[in-house]
């Protein structure tokens, strides 16, 4: 009788393989919980935040351990696939260091009995501490990527209800200079945006003010008799007058 060809010990590898691959269908909460429909996957974030760190490291100069850039991209929400994501608001109720400890616990859980198991903890654990600047790159990179799709979503759906994630990672956040100038350029692209700094100044500090055309602030009570026009006509201007006001309104990103 052959058993369970899991349960053999060559075969950790298959098991621990198939059990990462619920990341594939494990929901990143946070959009789910806004109201974002057909929202992402955790091993979808996880190949954003890999590329995006890629990106970064041909970017910053600096003798970057690209292996261990990638290693940790990968690794950095793996134990989800046993924990399931946890929204913001979800974490912020958690006893600290709760959600960390479950995390450890689940990568121990996952990895057990792997070859390469203490290697791959000892690099998952230095993205977590902050340990290294390759680490601080994926940091980065992790938020940049859900700010990317912050704005994926805002654009796509029309939905105004993404401001926390905005407010989770403010442009001061990030490390590097490269990844603040991004966030800026996202910031720039956000439709609406409301959002402020810590010191109270717009977060789109780089948009050009919106200078009203003079005939927006003509009233069309101004319009009286003596401007010599038949009242037929000083009816259409004045419709004419309050259509290109109103076009005009609906043209500024607020």
């Amino acid at each position: 009788m052959k058993g369970n060809i899991l349960n053999r010990p060559t075969d950790k590898n298959l098991k621990f393989l198939l059990n990462a691959n619920r990341l594939k269908t494990t929901p990143r909460t946070g959009w789910a919980v806004r109201g974002i429909s057909n929202f992402e996957s955790v091993a979808d974030h996880s190949f954003g935040v890999a590329l995006t760190a890629l990106t970064l490291s041909e970017l910053i100069a600096g003798d970057w351990d690209r292996e261990k850039i990638l290693t940790m991209a990968i690794l950095h929400d793996l134990a989800e696939s046993v924990t399931g994501d946890l929204s913001l608001g979800g974490s912020r109720l958690l006893p600290k260091g709760a959600k960390a400890q479950a995390e450890n616990l689940a990568m121990e859980e996952l990895l057990a009995g792997l070859g390469f198991a203490e290697r791959w903890i000892q690099v998952w654990r230095e993205f977590e501490d902050l340990a290294c600047d390759e680490a601080r790159i994926v940091r980065d990179s992790d938020r940049v990527d859900l700010l990317t799709q912050a704005l994926v979503y805002e654009r796509d759906t029309g939905t105004r209800n993404l401001g926390e994630f905005w407010e989770f990672a403010p442009v001061e956040s990030f490390h590097f200079k490269e990844r603040r100038d991004m966030i800026e350029g996202l910031l720039e692209l956000r439709p609406r945006s409301k959002l402020k700094r810590k010191d109270g100044s717009p977060w789109v500090s780089r948009q050009r003010p919106i200078s009203p055309p003079a005939w927006m602030d003509i009233s069309p009570r101004q319009m009286a008799p003596s401007t010599g026009l038949t009242k037929p006509i000083q009816s259409c201007l004045k419709v004419k007058i309050v259509a290109l006001q109103l076009s005009w309104l609906q043209s500024i990103p607020w």
